[in-house]
């Protein structure tokens, strides 16, 4: 069905739109992510990220994602040794793990820590942190009650972030 209607596209000469392309980081390109697509920094060993189904974003200083349960995730990038990632206000710290965590197969070895928010029905915050190159690069979710154990929702995300070119 997909390629019946990207043949009809072009051959009305109008060509589907391609994956948004940026440099995290110093992303100047904002625009529009919807899942499922394959979102490049668009240099030679940069990150990628395969985009499922069902989530949806903007590049805009840095990549941003919301799926369709309310589940938020965001990707960041800053030089090696970078600041350390800042708690999220209003937020206590409840687990931290060094460089031991494998859920984000492109940034093993990944340290994992956890918070929970001080609002009775606020979100629980999950951040994956690592290095590739001379770049550190965090990846934080953020689940709103009832949805914290969709790992069907959020592995698929995780396992998607990958390096162009290996």
């Amino acid at each position: 069905m997909i390629l019946w209607l990207w043949i009809a596209c072009v051959r009305r000469g109008q060509v589907p739109d391609a994956p948004v392309t940026a440099t995290v980081g110093q992303i100047d390109v904002a625009g529009s992510i919807v899942g499922p697509t394959r979102w490049t920094e668009g240099v030679p060993g940069g990150l990628c990220w395969d985009i499922p189904v069902g989530w949806t974003g903007r590049v805009d200083g840095g990549v941003s994602l919301t799926d369709e349960t309310g589940i938020q995730a965001t990707l960041a990038t800053a030089t090696w040794p970078g600041p350390a990632a800042s708690d999220p206000p209003g937020a206590t710290r409840v687990y931290e793990d060094a460089e031991s965590w494998r859920r984000v197969p492109v940034l093993f070895p990944a340290s994992t820590s956890s918070w929970r928010t001080a609002q009775p029905r606020g979100p629980w915050i999950q951040r994956y942190e690592g290095r590739i190159g001379d770049r550190a690069v965090l990846v934080q979710l953020s689940f709103p009650p009832g949805t914290l154990l969709r790992h069907d929702r959020v592995d698929p995300l995780l396992a998607g972030l990958c390096r162009e070119g290996g």
